[in-house]
């Protein structure tokens, strides 16, 4: 009998047949009413049965092991060697449970099954009536759970080694990176599903077709890659690999040899990195230009402010102080009344170059009250009347957005006075959909659109202020037929429209 639970426990792999196999054949050989085998939990704390014959339903699932007396089985386990009850009416050792006492158990006898890291739980058997046993008995009891250890060790490997695979199956079929393995030979053994999704293919049609010649149509490229997989080194290199339905992506990829020889790859779909690597980087020297731009309106208007201070505040400065050399000389009349009108003239030089620098009101009370300074002093200096019209609500924008949308009205009005040749222009301003437009119109001469991008023309100024803040400029000009200027600026929110003139 133990010959052939061997040669069943070799051949099955189903480890709950087999227990059920032998405790049925140790009732039958050893003649017994009850058989039954408990495992040991995990933690000692507590008997699992696993098979039992004889019993019916009554029997528990679980017995507690506690201090090793409340039970035979666990009285076992305290022992740690097999245990003869010939009369369970005058046993003292443990308590007899009741149970046994109903299905008229009279003697039995237990033993342990134990494996190399420890015990794994208790083999017994009972009669209805009293029997003394002998060692015969209980040696083919415990050869019987010596072989269950072995069975049960060989099961708890095959269950380790199944989770093992299922582990390494799940993550092989899961993990975001394209896994293929390769003999010797080069030829597919096994892909992945990421491998399939990205590139197209499935295994079979890698192992029907000479796929790398699909992947890498270019046959330099195809030989460099063959020697990449042929080295297997671990690091990483990048391909450009084309897909089943003809895409270009990048990849990654790399390579390692197990000792039979089998090649597995690795692989990264790195076209979405890469792709954000190149706006980082175009992002970097838009930065850059910004900055150089930024450098070069503060020069132009700095150049604009020296020209400004030397030509006119130099020449009053100048003349100034040529008259006080003359005052100064022995018998020379001072002609206070010019000194004065001259250090007038030169007090409020410096009063507009400071307000054309940054308008106080600017910040005090906002874009249009500026505006409407401005163009009544334009109007006073240079008798060009300008039509202005504001629509929306402008009472506050960003700061930004006003002070380049005055210096363009300011810088566009310059142009006007300096070039056009007309009585007339015209100013509007309106919020649109988040945006701040603007736009500057005259009927005069018109211009040539290449001086416009002449770096000598004050428009680049505004041209590198509307960049700067993110919107947008266009200039329409044709000779004698007038300028306009159209601007786009960003605003921090949306503002309602409203009226005013």
């Amino acid at each position: 009998m133990l010959a052939a639970l061997g040669q069943r426990a070799i051949a099955s792999g189903d480890f709950g047949r087999l227990l059920d196999e032998a405790v049925s054949r140790v009732t039958e050989t050893l003649a017994v009413d009850y058989c039954a085998a408990l495992e040991l939990a995990p933690g000692g704390e507590t008997l699992i049965l696993r098979s039992a014959a004889g019993w019916g339903d009554g029997l528990p699932r679980r017995l507690p092991v506690g201090t090793g007396r409340d039970s035979m089985s666990a009285f076992v386990l305290l022992a740690g060697e097999p245990v003869v009850v010939e009369d369970f009416r005058s046993e003292t050792r443990f308590h007899v449970a009741p149970l046994l006492g109903e299905h008229g158990v009279a003697s039995g006898m237990g033993v342990v099954v134990r494996a190399r890291r420890g015990p794994l739980g208790v083999l017994t058997a009972y009669t209805r009536r009293l029997r003394d046993f002998c060692g015969h008995d209980v040696s083919f009891l415990q050869s019987v759970g010596n072989l269950l250890a072995l069975a049960f060790e060989r099961d708890e490997l095959e269950r380790a080694e199944r989770r093992k695979k299922e582990l390494l199956q799940a993550i092989f079929d899961h993990i975001p990176v394209m896994i293929s393995l390769n003999d010797r030979s080069g030829a597919f053994q096994l892909v992945n599903r990421e491998w399939e999704r990205t590139l197209g293919w499935t295994l079979e049609e890698a192992r029907r077709i000479d796929v790398l010649a699909e992947i890498y149509p270019d046959p330099e490229v195809r030989r460099q890659v063959r020697e990449f997989t042929q080295r297997a080194e671990s690091r990483w290199a990048d391909w450009r690999s084309r897909t089943r339905d003809g895409r270009v992506i990048e990849t990654s990829w790399a390579r390692i040899t197990l000792s039979d020889g089998t090649r597995i790859g690795f692989g990264l779909d790195v076209t979405e990195r890469k792709r954000l690597l190149h706006e980082v980087t175009a992002s970097h020297a838009r930065l850059e230009d910004l900055s150089r731009r930024h450098v070069r309106l503060q020069e132009e208007e700095r150049r604009t402010m020296a020209r400004e201070l030397h030509d006119e505040v130099g020449q009053l400065l100048t003349g100034l102080k040529f008259m006080l050399e003359t005052s100064a000389r022995p018998g020379a009349a001072v002609d206070k009344e010019q000194l004065r009108q001259l250090a007038g003239q030169l007090l409020e030089r410096v009063r507009d170059l400071a307000l054309n620098l940054r308008p106080p009101m600017l910040d005090d009370l906002g874009l249009v009250p500026t505006l409407l300074w401005h163009i009544e002093n334009y109007r006073a200096q240079t008798g060009i009347d300008v039509r202005f019209r504001h629509r929306g609500s402008l009472a506050r924008l960003p700061a930004e957005t006003e002070i380049t949308a005055f210096r363009m009205v300011q810088e566009a009005l310059t142009n006007i006075a300096r070039h056009a040749e007309v009585r007339e222009a015209a100013v509007e301003l309106w919020i649109d959909d988040g945006w701040l437009r603007l736009r500057v119109e005259d009927g005069g001469h018109g211009f040539d659109q290449a001086a416009v991008r002449s770096a000598a023309s004050g428009l680049v100024g505004m041209r590198e202020r509307v960049r700067l803040l993110g919107g947008s400029l266009q200039i329409e000009s044709r000779a004698d037929a007038g300028t306009r200027l159209l601007a786009e600026l960003p605003l921090a929110a949306n503002l309602a429209p409203d009226d005013g003139e």
